[in-house]
């Protein structure tokens, strides 16, 4: 089991390097779990590398959605897209515009919004890891305590390698998060992963 993540992580050999990573997920609903501490968070990305031996950076955007408290009450203070090309500080996005000379997109399909980022020069990567991540941030120097949340759907997931061959998500590792977050592989596009009952 992870300490704050959960999901699914499929592997390429390093031969085979990851040229684009696609997919789709909702972004779930989150409320307060009164046994957990405050800020509570929920990030949904999909990335690149982070979990091979010698992958030192991670390429990952998403989304996270943030529960504080404020004079005794819950308050669902925070949602918002992101992404981070890690060890660097993640980014926070305004996905109401999009630069023109952008390579790289978020999209929010209810509303319309589209978010294009232009990456150079980020921390080196191995590109043999394609994860769809549901994961409890840190916020300051400790990780954030886990909100109650709906059940998170990865869809048309997918890596495009050198050779132009398709990872999946079938035959990926499903990670768990012991007692907070379960993953399963639904299909060889589709993973779900859920708080457990």
């Amino acid at each position: 089991a992870q300490a704050n993540w959960c999901g699914a992580v499929n592997h390429t050999p390093s031969y085979k390097p990851i040229q684009v990573l696609h997919t789709f997920w909702n972004h779930p609903n989150c409320s307060p779990r009164e046994e957990d501490r405050f800020p509570q968070g929920l990030a949904s990305w999909g990335g690149i590398d982070g979990d091979s031996p010698g992958t030192t950076g991670l390429l990952q955007a998403g989304t996270v959605c943030r529960v504080s408290s404020f004079l005794h009450y819950a308050v669902l203070d925070l949602n918002e897209a992101w992404w981070e090309w890690f060890p660097e500080p993640p980014y926070h996005l305004d996905i109401k515009t999009m630069p023109d000379s952008s390579i790289r997109e978020l999209v929010n399909l209810s509303r319309g919004h589209y978010f294009g980022i232009k990456l150079t020069n980020g921390p080196a990567m191995l590109r043999v890891d394609a994860d769809f991540v549901v994961e409890v941030p840190g916020y300051g120097d400790r990780l954030a305590g886990t909100p109650h949340f709906t059940p998170v759907f990865f869809q048309e997931s997918w890596a495009k390698v050198l050779d132009r061959g398709l990872v999946g998500i079938e035959g990926a590792v499903q990670y768990q998060m012991s007692g907070r977050c379960e993953s399963v592989e639904f299909d060889n596009e589709t993973s779900v992963s859920w708080p457990p009952v």
